[in-house]
């Protein structure tokens, strides 16, 4: 004899990718938590404030992945991706600064990456894509003032899941706001 199946049982493939969902879902939110914690605890902004998420501001995360997809598509692993989105953050961020400034900082964070005495190949490789997510940067994106504080990775059976607090631009807000997406 055999047993019917219940009425409103899931077929087991939708429930292990249900189960799979809501794993990656508590990675991600276990992420968020100590991305908020380690900011919140950071010595370089003691006077701020977390929002979860600002009406009418696009999600930091979403425009950080739309502009490294260049570098994350040529990635062949979750560790080449980190390392994607932590290089197009970095130039991000300078693109904020005025441009003599930028230009110091760009020469310091290829020293700090590659060392002084980096092949002269290497080093124009480095200048070509800084140049180019400087670029990308100002053709996609010009209006977009916010910088990234801190972000963190994610692997996830979907692939990388990019969380990211980032300061908000000081229109009409208090001194030191800065936003966590949810």
């Amino acid at each position: 004899m055999s047993k019917k199946p219940k009425k409103n049982a899931l077929p087991r493939t939708l429930k292990k990718r249900l189960q799979e969902k809501q794993r990656a879902q508590k990675i991600i939110d276990r992420s968020t938590s100590d991305l908020v914690d380690r900011v919140c605890s950071s010595s370089r902004l003691p006077e701020s404030k977390i929002l979860k998420g600002f009406p009418g501001l696009r999600k930091m995360s979403e425009i950080i992945i739309e502009y490294a997809e260049p570098m994350l598509r040529a990635a062949r692993s979750y560790i080449d991706q980190k390392k994607a989105i932590g290089i197009a953050i970095a130039v991000w961020n300078l693109s904020l600064l005025p441009e003599a400034k930028r230009r110091k900082e760009l020469r310091n964070l290829k020293t700090a990456l590659m060392g002084s005495d980096c092949p002269a190949e290497t080093a124009q490789g480095f200048d070509s894509i800084c140049n180019f997510f400087l670029n990308r940067k100002a053709d996609l994106f010009p209006e977009e003032d916010r910088d990234v504080v801190d972000f963190e990775c994610v692997e996830t059976p979907r692939g990388i899941h990019l969380n990211v607090v980032s300061g908000i631009p000081m229109r009409g807000l208090s001194k030191n706001s800065i936003l966590s997406e949810p």
